[in-house]
């Protein structure tokens, strides 16, 4: 440290007071071997006498400069505060004191704090952008999601482009947005190999800042992605194929209850099969469905797969067919015409009837039932829902 300038490999150990949360991560991965542009830390309280700055700055090499604030706890593992503070790009060597008092001062009147500042090396990159080592949507941490724009990395950062895009997992690289047409596959699979070492490095998913100047990959800023959700697994619970938008998926939008589930819907599926079986034979092992996130899946565990099910299915249904081939016939597009007349009659004359009268029925008594009446309701009302269910299926 020298008259209040404290170089960005010595932040790395210095008090967070002194440098700030951003310095010292910045400290952190140059002292961990990464390429970051280098750079010196102007202490809170400071006095910025010209010959001292110069010689800072002349150690750098001249050139422009970048100025940014560093506050104690920007790019903290509890909370990162991205964008909160001001940075000011491409300064030039005699304009760095006074950016440095702008920073300072901008801090003082949104926060009522002094401010470290760091001042580094300004990058002239090709391209720019962030990378995620893992998906800040569903939590995967198996995904490093890179973004990048044309030269300087702001007007991503700001929200005024999307940039391309690239999803990176394991081996795989996958585009996912073309607007600027500067992230190549192979740019944007280094990226991400560099991201991951930060992220082994501190421990912890990160959102990682980086330029690419056409020769060199550089490192600008390393931070905890915060709020990252839940990572989810998407694998069924039991093993088979399961489908969304059929039977009972295409009549449910949304996720369902543990609730709806666990009662309503395996009970009116049971009844849906129970009558599959009585028109075809068809025999579909439980579970009906399964539940992935909160969204139902049906099973098709009951195809023409090689196995039990499907063999004890074609039993069933060859049995069937036989024996009253008019009950079977709507069960299949290549003969549905010589059967569809019967099902459609019994859903006017006797499903359709009765589930109104049930409905009905039980409006009228649902305000009188004790709590264990109303739970006997319930179970009378999801068997007629099912029957119901299934004939609509069949006519329909």
């Amino acid at each position: 440290m020298t008259n209040g300038f404290i170089s960005l490999v010595e932040a790395a150990a210095a008090p967070l007071a002194g440098v700030g949360g951003k310095a010292a991560a910045l400290g952190r991965l140059l002292s961990s071997g990464f390429d970051v542009p280098d750079g010196f830390v102007v202490t809170p309280n400071a006095q910025l006498r010209e010959e001292d700055l110069r010689r800072q700055l002349d150690r750098l090499g001249g050139g422009r400069f970048a100025v940014r604030s560093s506050g104690a706890t920007e790019d903290a593992p509890e909370s990162s505060l991205a964008g909160r503070y001001t940075s000011i790009l491409d300064v030039d060597a005699d304009s760095v004191a006074a950016r440095i008092s702008e920073v300072r001062a901008a801090a003082r009147l949104a926060h009522e704090e002094s401010m470290p500042v760091i001042v580094q090396v300004m990058i002239d990159p090709v391209c720019a952008g962030v990378a995620f080592t893992a998906d800040p949507v569903t939590g995967a941490t198996g995904a490093t999601i890179v973004t990048a724009t044309r030269g300087l990395p702001d007007r991503l950062l700001s929200g005024l482009v999307a940039g391309d895009e690239w999803r990176i997992s394991g081996s795989g690289a996958k585009q996912i947005r073309r607007s600027e047409g500067v992230l190549s596959r192979r740019l944007a699979r280094r990226v991400a190999m560099k991201a991951r070492e930060v992220a082994d490095r501190f421990d912890s998913p990160q959102d990682v800042e980086w330029a690419w100047d056409g020769h060199h990959l550089w490192l600008v800023q390393a931070r905890p992605i915060t709020g990252l959700p839940d990572e989810v697994s998407w694998d069924p619970p039991s093993p088979g194929i399961y489908q969304r938008s059929l039977r009972f998926g295409e009549w449910i939008p949304e996720p369902v209850t543990p609730l709806f589930e666990s009662w309503l819907l395996t009970t009116m599926e049971r009844r849906l099969h129970r009558r599959l079986n009585e028109l075809i034979g068809q025999v579909a092992p439980e579970p009906h469905h399964v539940i992935v996130n909160g969204w139902y899946y049906y099973s098709l565990n009951w195809l023409p797969v090689p196995g039990v099910a499907f063999s004890r299915n074609f039993v069933n249904i060859l049995r069937r067919v036989r024996k009253d081939w008019r009950m079977a016939a709507p069960m299949f597009p290549q003969t549905v015409r010589y059967g569809y007349q019967r099902c459609e009659d019994d859903w006017r004359a006797n499903i359709l009837p009765r589930f109104r009268d049930s409905v009905a029925h039980a409006g009228k008594r649902v305000e009188f039932l004790t709590p264990a009446g109303l739970v006997e309701l319930v179970d009378e009302l999801a068997v007629e829902a099912g029957d119901y269910f299934g004939s609509i299926a069949t006519v329909a």
